[in-house]
């Protein structure tokens, strides 16, 4: 067997403890396995080479692996391999064998076929054990003060080790397919570690070059691609034509539900409480339908096949808002909990949101309002459209309260989950410099006031440090010394807590233990009965509760439901898990929902599902697949961890993160009726031009246009036919909305009246010919008569009896003009003489009659 040259490995004196799930033993002896060049160390595990419509070609790279040795509660010494980033399907008592995935789009109407090409093995490495995957830490605690995360058991499965002794699994492979909203996608696993236990040696497949092969069918029609509603709200996302509308015809031959792209579902007796909050969908433009479970049906699965049969037939449902309490409308059985049992029952509506498809991936953006009667659904709607509508006009939505400890069971300054460095994390990344980024600048500071209510198990006079385990590049390694400018935020209570968010903040975020029973927050304290005292009124936060049990809403009160029912204040959109979870996952979650609202903060990931957004409950979405890459879909607590947060709230609410500013906007105020024209809007504040503010003109017969302003704050609605008046409402997340209603007036068909012959004027050039008025006398018309044989001009002598008239003699100069000119303009003479008479017998006949 080929030794390891020592020229390879590289001791570490200091690496950041990212030992996966457990943090409960040191790591010692620690060396790096470099493979590949250095300049190749930042490049993708996973890369595509090139591709066409027939496959990909791609290449899976490990640039380096980190081994060291770990003593376990068994007292025996295991080799702990940590891959940078690395993640992957961790089940507790295997082996802990990291991995890579990555997600890619594939052609709809194909099946894929993986073909390995190549494969560059590393040397093979000796007398190595890998260690068990060991349980992961609850974020629970016991009204008692008992902490279960403190208790937990060692666990191996020794059958899992001898499975993997008699085996060798392919190191790329490919997941089932992910149906995401009409498209398509499959994950590429990457597991470049071949761990023998029996023989105790472990390589690494450091380089493999592979294609995915598209088999189409045989008959293979033209694919049709449905339009995504949600996915027009987000044009800079999706590279859509900004600045243009976006006409979603109605197919007149669906239902209502299906023609909705935001469903409520409601018990009948909410009805009246939820119609405020529909009308306001409507003027924003959404086809919004309110379905009773009378309709529906109120049953889970009745409800289910309802909005997919809304989804799958009619125009692509977007959002979906349940209403009521589970009591009121269920929300999805599950049996079984790692932590309240395998018989435990609770409820989630994550299950509702899975549409397309046989995987795990959201579908549509769900929310709840969790009321148990009228007036509770009542408080709710009238918090949001205040939110929305009328917001508190104040600055203190950029303040923010992050909340949590830092935990030292073991009192050895060390602390032993990363609650605080993910609030340190998220206060440098908002707001002023403490110093948690390892660079001589602050790279980051969004402009927001910072106000802490933290607890800490250390003297903050002392030297503390950041512990913890790896989740990938969603981790950033903290400090090696919790800086002081940090500890100086000082210590908080619930007094705190009550005193900051009744001055007013955008949002808060909570990162400890919650109670079990789900009362609320264990680190600081603070309960259902400290939110029922809150007095915020209507300047409400959005809260980020991620620890266990917060957002438990069945069977009982609790504490979601105190944030979203109080009439004092309380919060506008509350998220929380339905039960226990688990640290790694949550702390990866938060980090899912901030790269949401924010792309860079973290700038080594990014969705290829879900777009960034100000809506929370997208960024649920969004956290999810933030959580599946790191440890796959297959991953029991993953997959617990998008059941157990559901949001609470309005599925298209957005978060406000500045004071709010009044929109205007220019365009046409009226309409001529009939016309069809480009309707043109700039969206403006009174200091800024607004760019992407959602427009959307509203017609009287239930039709919308919905598009979004480009960098200029301009929008174009093209070929608008003028028919009847309609209204205009937008939209922008820290905005006061503009609505009003643009006139179509009828067109102006001007009817000459008969009496003024005014059109008849023009013919009063003729009178030059006044030069003729000496004929007058001739009034017996029948001398002119003989004025036809002028063509012989000879026997004019039959006129001798106008004799007297030789004065008109000069007249013979007309000679010239042809006879038949002359009898042209006579007639032309005689015909408008007598109308002229006739007009004003006309005119005198009318006079008299109107005097009588």
């Amino acid at each position: 067997m080929k030794k390891i040259l020592l020229s390879m490995i590289y001791f570490l004196s200091v690496l950041p403890v990212i030992a996966s799930e457990h943090v409960d033993s040191k790591l010692v002896d620690k060396k790096e396995i470099i493979f590949n060049y250095p300049s190749e160390k930042n490049t993708k595990h996973i890369s595509i080479i090139s591709q066409d419509a027939y496959g990909k070609n791609l290449e899976a790279t490990l640039h380096s692996a980190t081994f060291s040795k770990v003593v376990l509660d068994d007292g025996i010494t295991y080799d702990r391999i940590l891959l940078p980033d690395g993640g992957g399907h961790k089940i507790p008592g295997n082996p802990n064998i990291e991995s890579y995935s990555q997600m890619l789009a594939i052609p709809d109407a194909a099946e894929v076929e993986l073909i390995i090409d190549e494969i560059l093995w590393s040397d093979t490495f000796i007398n190595t054990t890998i260690d068990p995957v060991q349980l992961p830490f609850p974020d629970v605690a016991l009204m008692n003060g008992e902490r279960p995360d403190e208790l937990l058991p060692f666990v191996k499965n020794k059958e899992a080790y001898m499975q993997m002794a008699g085996s060798t699994a392919a190191p790329v492979e490919l997941l089932s397919p992910v149906n995401v909203r009409g498209k398509k996608f499959i994950v590429v696993s990457y597991h470049p570690i071949d761990f023998n236990p029996l023989n105790k040696t472990v390589r690494f497949a450091k380089k493999i070059r592979f294609h995915l092969q598209y088999v189409y069918p045989e008959m293979r029609g033209k694919e049709q691609k449905r339009q995504d509603p949600l996915l027009d709200e987000f044009p800079y996302e999706h590279k859509a034509k900004s600045g243009t509308n976006s006409n979603l015809e109605i197919d007149t031959s669906l239902s209502a539900s299906q023609q909705a792209d935001y469903l409520i579902i409601t018990p009948p007796n909410f009805i009246h409480a939820i119609t405020p909050l529909a009308e306001w969908k409507r003027q924003m433009g959404y086809q919004v339908y309110v379905a009773s479970t009378d309709i529906t049906g109120n049953s889970q699965e009745e409800i289910k096949a309802f909005i997919k049969d809304a989804y799958d037939n009619g125009t692509m449902t977007s959002y979906v808002l349940l209403v009521g309490d589970h009591e009121d409308l269920p929300a999805w059985e599950q049996i079984g909990h790692s932590f309240h049992g395998k018989d435990h029952k609770w409820y989630t509506d994550f299950e509702y949101s899975l549409l397309d498809g046989n995987d795990y991936y959201a579908d549509i953006v769900i929310g709840r309002l969790p009321g148990d009667t009228a007036v509770q659904i009542t408080a709710m709607v009238n918090k949001t459209l205040t939110y929305q509508k009328k917001p508190v006009i104040s600055e203190r939505y950029n303040h923010v309260l992050l909340a949590g400890q830092f935990q030292d069971s073991k009192g050895d300054l060390k602390a032993d989950r990363m609650f605080m460095e993910d609030l340190h994390r998220l206060a440098d990344f908002l707001g002023p410099d403490y110093d948690f980024f390892d660079q001589p600048v602050d790279p980051f500071n969004k402009g927001f006031q910072i106000h802490t209510a933290l607890k800490w198990d250390s003297a903050t006079n002392k030297d503390l440090t950041y512990g913890g385990w790896g989740y990938g590049t969603g981790r950033i390694p903290p400090p090696a010394i919790v800086p002081q400018v940090w500890k100086n935020q000082g210590r908080g209570d619930r007094d705190d807590i009550t005193a900051i968010i009744n001055s007013g903040v955008g949002f808060v975020m909570h990162r400890d233990h919650g109670y079990a029973g789900g009362q609320g927050w264990a680190d600081p304290q603070f309960v259902s009965s400290d939110v029922s005292t809150l007095t915020n009124n209507t300047l409400t936060p959005v809260v980020f509760s991620l620890n266990c049990a917060t957002g438990w809403f069945d069977g009982k009160d609790t504490f979601a439901e105190s944030w979203m029912r109080s009439t004092s204040g309380g919060s506008v959109g509350f998220t929380g898990a339905a039960r226990v979870s688990y640290s790694g996952y949550n702390d990866l979650f938060h980090v899912g929902i901030m790269d949401t609202f924010w792309d860079d903060y973290d700038t080594t990931w990014s969705s290829a599902l879900y777009p960034t957004s100000w809506k929370p409950a997208i960024a649920l979405n969004r956290a999810k697949d933030r959580v599946f890459t790191q440890y796959t879909a297959n991953s029991k607590i993953a997959v617990l961890t998008a059941r157990l947060f559901n949001w609470y709230g309005d599925p298209e609410l957005e978060l406000r993160t500045a004071q709010p500013q009044q929109l205007y906007a220019d365009h046409d105020k009226s309409l001529t009726q009939g016309d069809i024209t480009n309707f043109n809007i700039t969206v403006r504040t009174q200091a800024n031009i607004i760019e992407g503010a959602r427009v959307a003109l509203v017609f009287s017969d239930g039709k919308s246009l919905v598009g979004k302003t480009n960098a200029s704050g301009h929008i174009a609605f093209d070929h608008i036919k003028a028919e009847k008046s309609f209204k205009i409402t937008i939209t922008e997340h820290n905005s006061i909305p503009y609505q009003t209603t643009v006139n179509v007036e009828p067109a102006v068909i001007v009817i000459p009246p008969v009496t003024p012959v005014t059109p008849v004027t023009p013919v009063t050039p003729v009178t030059p010919v006044t030069p003729v008025t000496p004929v007058t006398p001739v009034t017996p018309v029948t001398p002119v008569t003989p004025v036809t044989p002028v063509t012989p001009v000879t026997p004019v002598t039959p006129v001798t009896p106008v004799t007297p008239v030789t004065p008109v003699t000069p007249v013979t100069p007309v000679t010239p003009v042809k006879s038949t000119a002359t009898k042209s303009a006579a007639s032309i003479d005689f015909m408008l003489i007598i109308f002229m008479i006739a007009l004003s017998l006309m005119r005198n006949q009318k006079y008299s009659k109107s005097k009588r």
